[in-house]
């Protein structure tokens, strides 16, 4: 009796930790969202951002032609034209100059603090990127007219050219080396390569796709390449590899603490990724519009890209993130760990429930041969059938979409998509249009295939029987999808059979647009498989009818019954069974099935013919909201569920009463 006390206060502990590791799970995975939205807006297109840490200034280049600086109050103090879209922003804080590159092939130097014109290098030919030694005296700038002609250009601080390079293939990215002796390229054929300011090739290495940017690591005298499938690598000053990663996506983007301790990738999908000094992912998020630059300085990271947008993300904040990061990995195991606990210990507690657990293993451990060759059969259904269930289950209190990459990056929103199938309307005005599939379904199956079924079974001659019964299962051969269509081409309102029909019976007034008329298009589809013989429901009634004993037809003809008498006394009754079939199967048919209204109408015109069917598959497959569609799924299971048990319930009913 201890014993058993023990193990209820066990349970009850182990009930608590289990709902606790899950609430704490929900809150750590949703809690910590680093990136925050910068207050200073440009109102254009932004491409790169700058920022100087002496007086907290901020600047940004757009696709406009626009170079603007943000004071530390995020107010604007200066905006400068340049003659194409700002590719490229250095920042010296200490020589208190601008260097801001723009695609025809200018850097202009600006004073930093008023945004006034001190010179410029020009190379006349597109430009890609350039970087300026410490004390700014030298400008390196990679440029080039096509992709077969590719140029370094070395400039003094005055605009001077100092020498020319040709270099090949473009080379979207330079930097110098932290001695400011050699800079390094990376092509788009996937070279890594070493120059001197000479302009001679010292060193190369190839990583297999196109470089797109180059960042140095001052402190470790290394750097960081990012490609074009969104990898990184790290290498030092000689061009020996020390690490890499990878994201997901088309690399747009690079940035690198000074450090090393955290690396950014921005892609052109609008995705940003942050990687700790070890390679390992931390952070996610999904940006309105592709990331075009990620700049880090000594208390921040700020995110830049094709749109008016400016976030920012803090280095503390970093840290913090991953210990809740680990906190996370920790409590995936627990969320695990506790419920198998809490299940034995729920078995311990109960005797009935142990015992039957121990009868159970008993006959396990019997026939532990059957049961083996069972375990690939339970494995295929728990992946393929209840797995997916599951998953859709609690996806449907999510906000998964097209725009989540990871599972870190899907939040939990609770009863908010069930709302939502309210507040939007179109789950309501689908509900409409299935009650009307519903009950013609109903009035469909319960009519004509009993009343073929019924005339196929009066038959007297065996032949004709066999004969009928065929013509009438033959279509289903045909598939759906080109009945389908067939009563498309019926209802077109140019050379459609049925408006021809009118116009030769001299009815041109009841010509209709039937598939495009929004008080037609829901009855169009009703009426569509006329005359509604459908074969499956034909043969399972000709099989009940079949199956009724002779003696009771015998019986009733001695009383003097007719076909009136044996249909409503005999027939019905005994058919009772396949009706409620029918029934169940047609409910959850009509609840699901939408084949013939996303062929004909696609749920319009307008939402006159939206079911909640389509609705679901449109979530999913063409507006991305994955977590809407699983809460569309989840009603619409909970809907047939419930549907089916009420004709469960009703044929026991039935059944004991008889």
């Amino acid at each position: 009796m201890m014993k058993k006390k023990i193990w209820v206060i066990a349970t009850a502990v182990l009930a608590v930790l289990t709902i606790s590791t899950i609430a704490l799970l929900v809150h750590s995975a949703n809690a910590i969202d680093v990136m925050k939205p910068a207050p200073e807006q440009t109102g254009l297109q932004n491409h790169c951002v700058g920022f100087d840490s002496t007086k907290g200034i901020t600047i940004i280049g757009t696709h406009q032609n626009k170079v603007i600086a943000y004071g530390s109050d995020s107010r604007k103090i200066w905006e400068f034209s340049t003659s194409a879209a700002v590719c490229q922003i250095k920042v010296n804080s200490q020589t208190r100059k601008l260097y801001a590159g723009d695609s025809s092939g200018v850097v202009s130097i600006l004073n930093l603090d008023n945004g006034s014109k001190i010179g410029a290098a020009d190379c006349s030919t597109r430009l890609y990127g350039f970087d300026v030694t410490k004390d700014g005296s030298k400008i390196v700038i990679s440029a080039g007219p096509s992709t077969m002609k590719h140029y370094l250009f070395f400039y003094d601080d005055r605009g001077n050219q100092i020498s020319v390079s040709n270099v090949g293939i473009t080379a979207q990215s330079v930097v110098y080396a932290s001695d400011e002796k050699s800079v390094f390229i990376g092509n788009n054929r996937s070279d890594l390569m070493q120059y001197g300011t000479d302009g001679k090739l010292i060193k190369k290495v190839s990583l297999g796709y196109g470089v797109i940017n180059i960042k140095n690591i001052a402190e470790k005298k290394e750097i960081v390449v990012t490609t074009k499938d969104a990898g990184y690598h790290v290498f030092t000053e000689e061009l020996v590899p020390v690490k890499n990663s990878s994201a997901t996506g088309t690399t747009m983007a690079l940035g690198t603490s000074s450090d090393g301790s955290y690396t950014a990738i921005g892609t052109q999908e609008g995705y940003i990724y942050i990687f700790n000094q070890d390679g390992k992912q931390i952070y996610s998020k999904k940006a309105p519009y592709s990331v075009t630059d990620i700049l880090f300085n000594s208390q921040k990271i700020l995110i830049t890209g094709f749109g008016n947008f400016l976030y920012q993300i803090d280095l503390n904040a970093l840290k913090t993130l991953e210990m809740s990061n680990k906190l996370n990995s920790l409590l995936k195991v627990l969320v695990v760990i506790f419920p198998i606990l809490l299940l034995i210990g729920a078995i311990k507690s109960v005797s009935a429930i142990e015992n039957w657990v121990r009868k159970v293993l008993h006959a396990l451990v019997k026939y532990r041969t059957a049961y083996l060759l069972l375990i690939p059969t339970f494995i295929l259904l728990i992946v393929f059938n209840y797995y997916p269930v599951i998953i859709a289950f609690l996806r449907s209190f999510t906000d998964w979409s097209k725009n989540t990459s990871s599972i870190s990056e899907i939040n939990f929103v609770g009863f908010d998509n069930f709302k939502t199938m309210i507040t939007e309307g179109y789950f309501l005005i689908g509900i409409k249009n299935l009650l009307i599939m519903i009950g013609t379904s109903f009035i469909k199956v319960l009519t004509m295939p009993l009343l073929v079924a019924e005339i196929v079974f009066a038959m007297r001659s065996n032949r004709s029987k066999y004969w009928f019964r065929f013509l009438f299962v033959l279509p289903m051969v045909v598939p759906g999808v080109v009945n389908a269509l067939m009563w498309g081409n019926i209802y077109d309102p140019s050379i459609g059979l049925l408006n021809r029909l009118f116009s030769a019976l001299n009815l041109a007034s009841w010509q209709r647009v039937w598939l495009g008329d929004p008080s037609t298009a829901i009855w169009a589809i009703v009426f569509v498989g006329f005359p509604f013989i459908d074969a499956f429901a034909f043969l399972i009634y000709y099989g009940a009818l079949i199956n009724i004993p002779s003696s009771l037809f015998e019986a009733a003809k001695v009383d003097g019954s007719n076909f009136f008498y044996d249909f409503c006394k005999i027939h019905m009754p005994l058919i009772v069974p396949q009706l409620k079939l029918l029934i169940t199967l047609t409910f959850i048919n009509s609840v699901q099935d939408f084949t013939n209204i996303y062929l004909l109408t696609g749920g319009g015109p307008g939402s006159s013919t939206y079911v909640p069917g389509l609705e679901l598959y449109y979530n999913a497959t063409k507006f991305g909201r994955y977590g809407y569609a699983c809460a569309l799924g989840v009603v619409i299971f909970v809907v047939i569920f419930a549907g089916t048990l009420i004709n469960m319930k009703i044929k026991t009913t039935g059944v004991s009463d008889t």
